[in-house]
Protein backbone atom coordinates (compact mmCIF):
# COMPACT_ATOMS: atom_id res chain seq x y z
CA UNK A 1 0.00 0.00 0.00
CA UNK A 2 1.64 3.31 -1.20
CA UNK A 3 1.72 6.44 1.41
CA UNK A 4 -0.80 8.22 -0.69
CA UNK A 5 -3.55 5.50 -0.25
CA UNK A 6 -2.52 4.98 3.43
CA UNK A 7 -2.94 8.88 4.20
CA UNK A 8 -6.26 9.07 1.67
CA UNK A 9 -7.86 5.72 3.50
CA UNK A 10 -6.47 7.48 7.41
CA UNK A 11 -8.21 10.66 5.98
CA UNK A 12 -11.61 9.56 5.08
CA UNK A 13 -12.08 7.24 8.46
CA UNK A 14 -11.26 10.13 10.42
CA UNK A 15 -9.07 10.55 14.31
CA UNK A 16 -11.97 7.96 15.43
CA UNK A 17 -9.65 5.06 13.56
CA UNK A 18 -6.48 3.92 13.26
CA UNK A 19 -5.30 2.04 10.47
CA UNK A 20 -3.03 -0.59 10.87
CA UNK A 21 -1.64 -2.95 8.77
CA UNK A 22 -2.76 -5.12 5.79
CA UNK A 23 -4.08 -8.05 6.06
CA UNK A 24 -4.52 -9.54 2.72
CA UNK A 25 -6.84 -9.13 0.29
CA UNK A 26 -7.32 -11.06 -3.62
CA UNK A 27 -9.18 -9.64 -6.35
CA UNK A 28 -10.42 -5.96 -6.39
CA UNK A 29 -10.34 -6.39 -2.02
CA UNK A 30 -8.35 -5.42 0.65
CA UNK A 31 -8.45 -6.04 4.41
CA UNK A 32 -7.34 -4.01 6.93
CA UNK A 33 -6.49 -3.55 10.64
CA UNK A 34 -8.07 -0.83 12.13
CA UNK A 35 -8.58 0.25 15.76
CA UNK A 36 -11.86 2.17 16.64
CA UNK A 37 -10.59 4.20 19.39
CA UNK A 38 -13.93 5.99 19.64
CA UNK A 39 -16.35 3.34 20.58
CA UNK A 40 -14.58 2.37 23.62
CA UNK A 41 -14.18 5.76 25.19
CA UNK A 42 -18.31 6.93 23.79
CA UNK A 43 -19.34 3.29 25.87
CA UNK A 44 -23.04 5.14 24.39
CA UNK A 45 -24.34 2.66 21.99
CA UNK A 46 -26.60 5.86 20.65
CA UNK A 47 -23.37 8.08 20.07
CA UNK A 48 -21.54 5.11 18.01
CA UNK A 49 -24.75 4.79 15.91
CA UNK A 50 -24.90 8.46 15.00
CA UNK A 51 -21.29 8.15 14.68
CA UNK A 52 -21.35 5.77 11.95
CA UNK A 53 -24.35 6.37 10.22
CA UNK A 54 -22.12 9.97 9.36
CA UNK A 55 -18.86 7.69 8.44
CA UNK A 56 -20.38 5.13 6.52
CA UNK A 57 -21.14 7.49 2.99
CA UNK A 58 -18.12 8.96 3.48
CA UNK A 59 -15.73 5.42 3.10
CA UNK A 60 -15.40 4.13 -0.40
CA UNK A 61 -17.35 0.26 -0.29
CA UNK A 62 -14.39 -1.81 -0.67
CA UNK A 63 -12.25 -0.46 1.89
CA UNK A 64 -12.96 -1.69 5.30
CA UNK A 65 -16.46 -0.77 5.34
CA UNK A 66 -17.60 -4.19 5.85
CA UNK A 67 -16.62 -4.38 9.61
CA UNK A 68 -18.19 -0.87 10.05
CA UNK A 69 -21.43 -1.98 8.59
CA UNK A 70 -21.66 -5.14 10.79
CA UNK A 71 -20.81 -2.88 13.91
CA UNK A 72 -23.38 -0.51 12.63
CA UNK A 73 -26.01 -3.41 12.39
CA UNK A 74 -25.16 -4.54 15.79
CA UNK A 75 -25.58 -1.71 17.72
CA UNK A 76 -29.02 -1.18 16.08
CA UNK A 77 -29.91 -4.60 17.47
CA UNK A 78 -28.77 -3.75 21.04
CA UNK A 79 -30.60 -0.55 20.81
CA UNK A 80 -34.03 -2.57 19.82
CA UNK A 81 -33.83 -0.75 16.06
CA UNK A 82 -34.81 -4.46 14.08
CA UNK A 83 -35.37 -2.41 11.29
CA UNK A 84 -32.08 -0.83 10.95
CA UNK A 85 -30.35 -3.83 12.19
CA UNK A 86 -31.97 -5.69 9.28
CA UNK A 87 -30.99 -3.38 6.64
CA UNK A 88 -27.21 -3.16 7.59
CA UNK A 89 -27.15 -7.02 8.19
CA UNK A 90 -28.55 -7.53 5.11
CA UNK A 91 -26.50 -5.26 3.23
CA UNK A 92 -23.37 -6.78 4.22
CA UNK A 93 -24.63 -10.42 3.11
CA UNK A 94 -25.41 -8.87 -0.30
CA UNK A 95 -22.28 -7.10 -0.74
CA UNK A 96 -19.97 -9.67 0.13
CA UNK A 97 -21.49 -12.94 0.48
CA UNK A 98 -19.02 -13.13 -2.65
CA UNK A 99 -16.30 -11.97 -1.28
CA UNK A 100 -12.39 -13.03 -0.72
CA UNK A 101 -11.63 -15.83 2.96
CA UNK A 102 -10.93 -12.84 4.75
CA UNK A 103 -14.39 -11.74 4.72
CA UNK A 104 -16.63 -14.51 5.00
CA UNK A 105 -16.66 -14.42 8.88
CA UNK A 106 -18.05 -11.07 9.32
CA UNK A 107 -20.83 -12.35 6.48
CA UNK A 108 -21.54 -15.51 8.58
CA UNK A 109 -21.87 -12.80 11.32
CA UNK A 110 -24.73 -10.52 9.36
CA UNK A 111 -26.45 -13.72 8.11
CA UNK A 112 -26.52 -15.38 11.76
CA UNK A 113 -27.60 -11.30 13.06
CA UNK A 114 -29.63 -11.45 10.39
CA UNK A 115 -31.64 -14.52 11.22
CA UNK A 116 -31.97 -13.29 14.82
CA UNK A 117 -33.86 -9.82 14.01
CA UNK A 118 -36.48 -11.24 10.97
Amino acid sequence: MTDTLRDSLQAALGAPFQLGRELGGGGMSRVFLARDTTFGQAKRDADAARLLDRALPTVAPQIIVTPLMLKRAEIAERLGDRATARKWYARVVANWAGGDAPVQGTVVAARTGLARVR
